[in-house]
This record gives C-alpha cells, structure tokens and sequence, in this order.
C-alpha cells in the first residue's frame, strides 16, 4: 500500500510541476527552467513526508463510509492542507493545490480498479469541488485582507 502512495506521490507532484511549467511557458515562452525542477523536488517532498500520511490517515478513517467516503476523504485532505495556513502562511494555497491533486489522482488511481456508478460520479464530483473550493476561496479573500492592510489598497 505504501508504494501505492509514493507512486501517487510521484505522479501528483508531476502534475504540479507540469501546472507551474504551463503557467511560465504561456507567460515567459521559456521551455525549461531549474526553477521548475526545484518545485517538482519540493512537491515530491512535500508529497511523501506530508501527503502520504495524510492519505494513510484518509483511508484509515473512512474505509468503513460506503456512500460518504469520498466527500469525507476530499474533506480530510483539504482540511489538513488548509491548516497548514496558520504554519506556513505564504505556501499554504500551493499546499491547498499539492494536496487537491493529490486526492484526485489517488481517487483516480482508485478508480480505475473499481468504477462506481454514474450517480455516485455526480455526487461525489459536486462533493468534491465543494471541499476543494471552498478552502481555495477562502484562502483568497485571506489573501486579499492581507494585501490591502499592508498596502492600503482597497479594491
């Protein structure tokens, strides 16, 4: 199970290097930078000490959930991440993000041994951007308070 979760430690961070790299080609035009190598080791990093133990602690709780597992392990997974507000402040939305795409491509790699049913999809699907998004939001606003104190910009 361990290895499991490291090969969708190295897949998740993959994807977020992959996400970052999009962003600086489409506004730098570069194709390769160090910088995107250092993120992708941070990720993996991150991944591994942080997410697999999390991920482990997910199934844990909610092996026994039939219906709820995936909006409770959507749940777990984003709640941790966003805790990491109050310890690392600066990093805590790309830890939200490192997080989500860790979720999703455990579920996605779960998925492809089981295929649930059509309207479990949906719910889980709506369950999901609910738990995803309404951390990100907040993180926003979060962000934006703190920009306008420091700036005196209101917008």
């Amino acid at each position: 199970m361990l290895g499991l979760k490291i090969k969708t430690a190295l897949q998740a961070s993959i994807l977020f290097a992959f996400g970052f790299w999009l962003l600086f080609f489409l506004s730098e035009g570069g194709l390769f930078s160090f910088f995107l190598i250092m993120i992708f080791f941070y990720c993996f990093f991150g991944n591994v000490i942080y997410g697999v133990p999390v991920s482990l602690l997910s199934e844990f709780f909610t092996k026994n959930l039939a219906i709820w597992r995936f909006p409770a392990a959507a749940f777990i997974h984003t709640f941790l991440a966003a805790v990491t507000y109050f310890i690392m402040e600066g990093f805590a939305f790309y830890v939200l993000i490192a997080s989500v795409l860790f979720f999703l491509v455990d579920e996605w790699r779960k998925w492809d041994r089981e295929m649930p049913g059509g309207r479990r999809i949906a719910l889980n699907a709506a369950s999901l951007l609910i738990a995803c998004l309404l951390p990100m939001g907040v993180f926003w606003m979060l962000q934006q308070a703190d920009l306008e104190e420091k700036t005196m910009i209101f917008i």
